[in-house]
Order: C-alpha cells, then sequence, then structure tokens
C-alpha cells in the first residue's frame, strides 16, 4: 500500500529543502571546525617553534658565557706578561742594551693585548645582554610607584621623636 502513495505523501516537500539546508549547514559547521582545529593546531606548532628558539639562544648565550669567562683570565695574564716585558725593554733601551724599536715593537704587542682584553670584555657584556633577552627581559622602564597616604614610607617608619 505504501507504493501506491506518492513520494509527496511520505515526505513532506518543505523537509526536504529543509534537510538540504541542514546538511549544507551540518557541512559548513564541519568545515569550520576543520578550519579551527588547523589553526590551532597551526598556532601550537609556532608557539613551539618559538620556544625552540629561546631555547636556543639561552643554551648559546650560556655556552659563550662559559666560553669567554674562559678566555679572559689567559688574555689578561697575556697582557700582564706582555706589560712586564715593556717594563723590562723600557730599562734595558734606558741602560743601552736595546733599541728604541725593540721597545716600540713591544709597546704594539702590548696594545694589541689590551683591545683584545676590552674586545672580550664587550663581548662578553653583549653576551650577556642576549641573555637576558633570550629569558625574556626588557630593557623597558619599571612603572614607578607612588607610596600611598596610608603607608609610612622608609624614613618615617623608623623615626622615631627622641624623648
Amino acid at each position: 500500500m505504501r507504493d501506491a502513495l506518492p513520494q509527496e505523501a511520505i515526505i513532506p516537500p518543505d523537509w526536504q529543502a529543509q534537510a538540504s539546508t541542514g546538511a549544507v549547514a551540518n557541512d559548513w559547521l564541519r568545515a569550520r571546525v576543520e578550519m579551527t582545529t588547523a589553526q590551532q593546531a597551526q598556532a601550537v606548532a609556532a608557539y613551539g617553534a618559538a620556544a625552540l628558539v629561546a631555547f636556543r639562544q639561552v643554551e648559546n648565550a650560556l655556552a659563550n658565557e662559559r666560553l669567554l669567562a674562559r678566555r679572559l683570565p689567559y688574555e689578561q695574564s697575556a697582557l700582564a706578561n706582555s706589560t712586564d716585558a715593556v717594563r723590562i725593554a723600557t730599562i734595558q733601551y734606558r741602560t743601552g742594551r736595546r733599541d728604541l724599536l725593540w721597545v716600540a715593537n713591544l709597546q704594539t704587542n702590548q696594545l694589541a693585548l689590551e683591545a683584545l682584553v676590552i674586545r672580550v670584555r664587550s663581548l662578553q657584556r653583549a653576551n650577556r645582554i642576549r641573555l637576558h633577552l633570550a629569558l625574556g627581559g626588557s630593557f623597558e622602564p619599571a612603572p614607578a610607584t607612588v607610596p600611598s597616604a596610608a603607608q609610612p614610607t622608609h624614613l618615617e617608619a623608623t623615626w622615631s621623636p627622641a624623648h
């Protein structure tokens, strides 16, 4: 008996339109969920990459700090030895045992070593700045805090009148 009924009697015509609209809405919603999920995965990957870069920067800065800390005493020792050599050569020049060119060459070497010590110290400071920034530090001034009237200042809290 059911076969003898027309299609419209079994499924109302507006239901088919609603079903197709629902299917489109469902497909749109599914696509929107997939897109949002992909965006979230992309954000997580970007965060992970940024974290890896930060870890690498900190690791490099710490390794450089160790290397520069080991290198500086050697350079300072070489400078001290060169300074002693210049002092001795100057004495020898004044007594006539060495010529001025000998002293000038030693002084040139001493100046080069002084520049090297300054360079290593500069590298240390630049490395510490990079480490500070890699650890999330900033050079922006901290906001000034104004003590409230209810809280006494340090001087007011410690001062008491003499009896």
